[in-house]
């Protein structure tokens, strides 16, 4: 059946394959590696096996959250930058968990020492609409995204905590 249908896609501009890999034996995936690698069409493949996409794939795109992100070269390297990713969103949200907590200590020091000026209030409302902090972007929506997936809140209230929650999640999820 999938020899038929290769044969009839020869022509084709876009083969798109899901799960190309599921029920087919060891010599019938290394026959279909082999097809797609040789043929002049473009292959959109949706599969969940690891080496058939090392094999085959020469961009990945991943859809996160109704965004996407292609990542140049196989499934292995997807996985490395996408590590060096989840580290650079990590270290924006300890740079933001650092200034948030400054600020909050400014805000207090601010309350104590002058009490009857507002500056101390602005300080707060800043710090509660997180202006000008990297969290309202990537590192946030990272804990946003995780917390959803997990069902769990992960805001973390610390710096130490956030890297602890981060290496959890490592040490559970494929990425």
């Amino acid at each position: 059946m999938l020899s038929r249908i290769v044969v009839q896609a020869e022509d084709c501009d876009l083969l798109v394959m899901d799960e190309p890999t599921s029920h087919l034996d060891i010599n019938t995936v290394e026959w279909l590696e082999d097809y797609l690698l040789k043929t002049h069409c473009s292959v959109l493949v949706i599969s969940h096996d690891r080496y058939f996409l090392d094999k085959i794939a020469t961009r990945m795109l991943e859809i996160d959250h109704g965004k996407s992100r292609e990542y140049k070269g196989n499934y292995s390297d997807f996985i490395m930058k996408k590590m060096l990713d989840l580290d650079r969103m990590e270290k924006e949200y300890r740079k933001y968990a650092s200034q948030k907590r400054r600020q909050e200590e400014i805000a207090k020091e601010l309350h104590r020492d002058q009490w009857y000026a507002t500056t101390h209030k602005t300080r707060e409302k800043m710090i509660e609409k997180g202006i000008n902090t990297p969290y309202t972007s990537s590192a946030g929506r990272l804990f946003d995204a995780i917390s959803a997936l997990l069902g769990v809140c992960l805001h973390p209230t610390y710096e130490g905590e956030a890297a602890i929650l981060l290496d959890a999640i490592r040490a559970t999820c494929p990425f």
